[in-house]
């Protein structure tokens, strides 16, 4: 078997170790290609890794180099796969503000390329569209959407309309259309289903469980649906070890399970899972995360059972791991939930704090628009 072969081989059997989860395995694979052979596939492929492993420092290093290699030989599919890990990157360290800021740098790069790919260009503006609306400036993430709008009629791939329709979502529930959001959403799903896309398709019902389970007035028929796409999501975690991502399918799928009224089989999810993250809070880090929204969901099933004595100290852990990262929309909506429980117990005064502190961003983000036809 040749050196070529051998490198395409080693590459793909990464990628399969990814998709099962298998991060080490991926990474000993790549590190086994040789210097020579190491293709813009390989670069794609180590970049996922290196997001999944959590190795920022390599991360950047490596993806940027490459995406700037990727666009200069038009190797729009690989330049995708590096967008896409970079946008999860910075949303894996809440860096919403730092995500806009190298969006916008490199939608002014391709300013200057040639017959740049109109798939690409779509889910970059999508991209940026989106955390610019998560940062509040919601008229801007609107024009932003609207300048691709005519460059659909360019890309076959139905994946460019569902980034819009993603995008889209966000702007309707930082509108406050919380219904649109969720059925946005949804075509984004029906989408990716015929794409054959289960990592896509995980990402989409932890969304669809969110815009279900976190606003009061969603339908039971809403509920249901993300309740039972969370649950096929479970169903494919079965005999896999316990990660953060299937911790967070429980916790969602017992969310919308509560939001039903089902307070019994809540419990029991969440004892099942004993998340127990227990470290100060201070920086951002998913499993405070996790431990945090398991604290909420004990917090209010207490209230629904009447035992309002247990219900300050899980308010009380929430909060401590909320409270100082409050300004972005996703840890306000979790200071809006446990204000509420707040209110529910009677203390007026916690719950008008929190709600004074997690009122939705209001940047200006218009300059992000010189590079694009409004």
């Amino acid at each position: 078997m040749s050196s070529d072969s051998v490198s395409t081989e080693l590459v793909a059997l990464a990628e399969a170790s990814l998709a099962l989860a298998d991060t080490e395995a991926a990474l000993h694979l790549l590190d086994q290609v040789q210097e020579g052979h190491r293709d813009n596939r390989w670069a794609a492929t180590h970049v996922e890794a290196l997001r999944i492993h959590g190795d920022f420092g390599a991360f950047y290093e490596l993806a940027s180099a490459s995406l700037e290699l990727m666009i200069a030989e038009a190797d729009w599919g690989n330049a995708r796969r590096v967008l896409l890990e970079c946008a999860r990157m910075f949303d894996a360290q809440a860096k919403d503000l730092e995500c806009i800021n190298f969006l916008h740098a490199l939608g002014c790069r391709i300013r200057s390329v040639p017959h740049v790919d109109a798939f690409f260009e779509v889910q970059l503006v999508a991209m940026l569209a989106s955390r610019v609306a998560s940062e509040g400036d919601l008229a801007t993430a609107t024009r932003l959407l609207s300048t691709v709008d005519s460059k659909l009629n360019e890309v076959s791939d139905r994946r460019a309309r569902a980034s819009l329709h993603w995008a889209q979502s966000e702007i309707d529930e930082y509108s406050g259309n919380v219904d649109r959001a969720f059925d946005s959403m949804y075509q984004v799903f029906l989408c990716y289903v015929e794409e054959d896309d289960p990592l896509a398709i995980q990402r989409i019902a932890l969304r669809l469980g969110v815009l279900a389970s976190e606003y009061f007035g969603v339908s039971r028929q809403k509920l249901l649906i993300a309740k039972e796409l969370l649950a096929a999501e479970l169903v494919r975690q079965l005999g896999a070890h316990k990660t953060q991502t299937s911790v967070l399918l429980s916790l969602r799928f017992a969310s919308c399970d509560l939001a039903l009224g089902n307070t019994s089989s809540t419990l029991s999810v969440l004892d099942d899972l004993q998340v127990d993250f227990t470290q100060a809070a201070s920086t951002f880090d998913r499993s405070k995360m996790l431990y945090g929204h398991s604290e909420i969901l004990y917090a209010l099933c207490n209230l629904e059972l009447g035992n309002l004595e247990n219900v300050p100290h899980h308010l009380n852990a929430a909060r401590a791991i909320y409270e100082p990262l409050a300004g972005s929309e996703w840890p306000n909506s979790a200071l809006r939930k446990i204000a509420s429980a707040y209110t529910r117990l009677g203390d007026v005064t916690t719950a008008v704090e929190l709600f004074s502190q997690a009122s939705m961003p209001t940047g200006d983000f218009s300059w992000c628009l010189a590079s694009y036809s409004v």
